[in-house]
């Protein structure tokens, strides 16, 4: 009897664990009718939809060209990862690649994972899904737009803090937005598509960008395919890399000239 009464009293507390947790918008595939979930069974099974829930925040960052302009949109992406993560809290963020249409893509995926290691986990198609042209069309529907925080890939502090403090309103208030069936992306999502061009990234995460963008030193006697021209810039050895930011360039030159000896 006494083993009984132990099992309802700790049924009953996880019940209202998780119920506070829904009412304060931390599930973002909220379980539904949680009050009827009173018998083991139900909890088993409460339990395995949580092993199946999805980061909360996703942002998607929108790859173009080869590996010079995916540097940069992976910084950018990568930036704004680390705001949500510094100034809100947000530890659950998803990054989810889309690349572009053209075959060249595959070009600039290779490039980046054989000489740039922490690009080596993502998958570059994640994002090239009905799955997130169902995300974009329901962000459509219910937040008045396709990007309706565009706003993050301003080169204006003051309007891509704007943007994320929107997204962050909108997120986290669950009776704001609609309900959400297990998936990749959340919604709302954020859709990066801008490069690193904005002095004030460079500013808030100029160590942070350099410790991602770690480059392989066995690429230094890499060269150009037989369809590529390489013109050598004065940021020695950074070539289509150096414009991503004007201080991460000059990083760049002094990183790669002791990496990459000229007789290498």
């Amino acid at each position: 009897m006494k083993k009984f009464q132990k099992l309802v009293v700790l049924s009953f507390t996880a019940i209202l664990v998780l119920q506070i947790f829904y009412d304060s918008g931390h599930f973002i595939f909220p379980p539904e009718n949680l009050e009827n979930r009173t018998s083991v069974e139900s909890l088993e099974s409460l339990s395995e939809e949580l092993d199946n829930y999805k980061p909360s925040f996703s942002i998607v960052i929108q790859l173009s060209g080869e590996m010079g302009n995916n540097l940069a949109h992976f910084a950018h992406g990568h930036a704004l990862y680390l705001w949500l993560k510094r100034q809100y809290g947000v530890n659950d963020t998803n990054i989810i690649l889309r690349h572009q249409v053209h075959p060249k893509w595959k070009a600039g995926r290779k490039a980046l994972q054989q000489c740039f290691p922490n690009t080596r986990s993502f998958d570059f198609a994640a994002g090239n899904t009905p799955e997130f042209e169902q995300r974009r069309d329901e962000q459509t529907t219910v937040f008045g737009g396709p990007d309706p925080f565009a706003g993050v890939s301003s080169s204006e502090k003051a309007v891509v803090e704007s943007a994320l403090r929107k997204f962050i309103k909108l997120k986290s208030n669950k009776r704001s937005r609609p309900a959400e069936t297990i998936g990749n992306i959340s919604l709302p999502f954020l859709y990066s598509k801008a490069f690193v061009t904005a002095n004030f990234w460079v500013d808030l995460y100029y160590d942070d960008l350099r410790h991602f963008l770690r480059f392989d030193p066995a690429c230094c006697r890499l060269k150009p395919d037989p369809d590529e021209a390489v013109f050598v810039s004065p940021v020695a050895g950074c070539m289509s890399s150096s414009y991503i930011f004007e201080r991460f360039s000059n990083y760049c030159a002094t990183a790669l000239s002791k990496l990459c000896p000229r007789n290498a």
